[in-house]
C-alpha cells in the first residue's frame, strides 16, 4: 500500500488471506496480510474464552483486545515505491494461544536463538547444528495433556542415556504441537537443535548416532511398544566451520515455530475446537528448554527468559533510508469476522522543520 500523506481517509490493510508464516530474515518489512489473518483468528479465540465462563473472562478480553492499535515508522528505501513499516508501538495480550502474540513470540525467540548460536559457534566454530525432530502417536484433545507429560520426561530421559550424552555438547528444544483436520486428534512433538563436535560424523567412531538407533532409544525413553518418527539432518548454515549467515538463520526457525499453527484453530467449526483441552495442556509448562552450557551462555548474553513488554522485532535499515512518518493503525470489526480489518486511521508526515527536526530524528532513530 503506497501512502498518500494528504489523504484523509481510512485505508485498509491488503485482505488477502494467503500464507501467514513470517518472513523472519528481514523483520522490518511487514506482510500486511498477518496481523488482519492473526487478529481476526485471535478475536474468534478470544470470544471463546468468554463464553467459557468467568475463570477465562479476562484472558479472553485481552486477547479481543489484542494489537487493537498498531504504530508504524515508514522509509523509503531506494525508489521503491512501496514503504517499508517498522512497527514501533503497539499493546499486545501475551496469552499463549494469542495468534498474533505467538506471531512475535516465534520472531522473539529466533532473535535470541541466533544470537545465542552465533555466540557459541564464535567459541566452537567447527562444530555442526543438527535439527532432530521426535514425535509420538496423535492423541484425542482429553490425552493431550498426558501425552506431553510423556513426551517431555522421555526427551529429559533420552539426553541423560550415556551415549547420547556422550556425543552432543549442547541442545535447544521447541515444543510443538498441529492437528489433524480429519480426525481432529492432537500431534505433540519437539524440534530438537543438537550441537556435535566435528568427530560425530565419523561413522566408524562411538559418537555418530543414525537415525534407526535415534528411533531405538527414544523408543525406549519412550517405553511404547511401537518406533516413533525420528527425523535427524544437518542444519544448513550452521556451524561447520563458518559463521552464522542469513542462510543459516533460516534454517535456525524451524526450531522457533509457532507453539500452535493459528489457522488450525479456524481450518473447523470454533464453537466444536477443544480450547479448553489445548490451553489446560500447556498452561504452565516451559514450552522452550536448553541445556546448560547454552543457558550459561544465554546468561553471559544477558538474554532475559521472557518476552520483554515492549519488545519489536529487529529493525535494521538500510544507509539510504529515507524516514516519511508514522501510520497508526486502528482494529475495526465487521459485522462478520471475514469483515474485521486493520484501517489506517493517521499519518503523521514527518516535518523536517528545524523546530521538529530533533522531535522527527528521535522518533526515525528509536525505531
Amino acid at each position: 500500500m503506497s501512502v498518500d500523506p494528504t489523504h484523509d481517509g481510512q485505508y485498509a490493510l491488503d485482505d488477502d488471506l494467503s500464507g501467514i508464516a513470517p518472513d523472519h530474515l528481514d523483520y522490518g518489512r511487514i506482510d500486511h496480510t498477518k496481523p488482519n489473518r492473526l487478529r481476526r483468528i485471535g478475536d474468534q479465540i478470544g470470544s471463546s474464552f468468554l463464553n467459557m465462563g468467568a475463570e477465562h473472562a479476562g484472558r479472553g478480553s485481552r486477547m479481543c483486545q489484542c494489537g487493537a492499535l498498531l504504530e508504524f515508522d515508514c522509509y523509503k528505501i531506494g525508489d521503491c515505491e512501496e514503504p517499508k513499516r517498522v512497527l514501533v508501538n503497539a499493546s499486545f495480550c501475551r496469552e499463549r494461544l494469542c495468534p498474533m502474540c505467538m506471531w512475535r513470540h516465534s520472531l522473539w525467540l529466533h532473535m535470541m536463538l541466533c544470537a545465542l548460536l552465533a555466540a557459541y559457534l564464535n567459541i566452537k566454530p567447527q562444530h555442526q547444528a543438527l535439527l532432530l525432530t521426535l514425535t509420538i502417536k496423535n492423541v484425542p484433545a482429553s490425552e493431550l495433556k498426558g501425552a506431553i507429560d510423556r513426551l517431555l520426561k522421555a526427551y529429559r530421559k533420552l539426553m541423560r542415556y550415556k551415549r547420547v550424552a556422550g556425543a552432543i555438547d549442547a541442545w535447544y528444544r521447541v515444543l510443538e504441537i498441529t492437528r489433524n483436520l480429519d480426525t481432529g486428534e492432537f500431534h505433540p512433538h519437539l524440534h530438537v537443535i543438537l550441537l556435535v563436535p566435528p568427530t560425530y560424523f565419523r561413522r566408524s567412531g562411538s559418537l555418530y548416532i543414525g537415525q534407526a538407533d535415534w528411533v531405538a532409544l527414544f523408543r525406549k525413553a519412550l517405553k511404547v511398544d511401537y518406533d516413533p518418527m525420528c527425523d535427524i539432518r544437518a542444519m544448513v548454515g550452521v556451524g561447520g566451520g563458518a559463521p552464522l549467515d542469513e542462510i543459516g538463520k533460516k534454517s535456525l526457525f524451524e526450531a522457533c515455530k509457532y507453539v500452535c499453527e493459528p489457522g488450525m484453530f479456524i481450518d473447523g467449526e470454533i464453537a466444536d475446537f477443544p480450547l479448553r483441552e489445548l490451553h489446560e495442556a500447556i498452561t504452565g509448562r516451559r514450552l522452550v528448554g536448553m541445556s546448560k552450557s547454552l543457558r550459561h551462555l544465554s546468561k553471559e548474553l544477558n538474554q532475559t527468559e521472557e518476552m520483554p513488554d515492549d519488545f519489536m522485532p529487529d529493525r535494521r535499515l538500510p544507509d539510504d533510508a529515507v524516514y516519511l512518518g508514522r501510520e497508526t493503525y486502528q482494529w475495526q470489526r465487521g459485522q462478520t469476522h471475514a469483515e474485521s480489518r486493520y484501517v489506517l486511521v493517521r499519518f503523521r508526515e514527518w516535518d523536517p522543520q528545524p523546530q521538529t527536526t530533533e522531535a522527527g530524528m528521535s522518533t526515525a532513530s528509536s525505531a
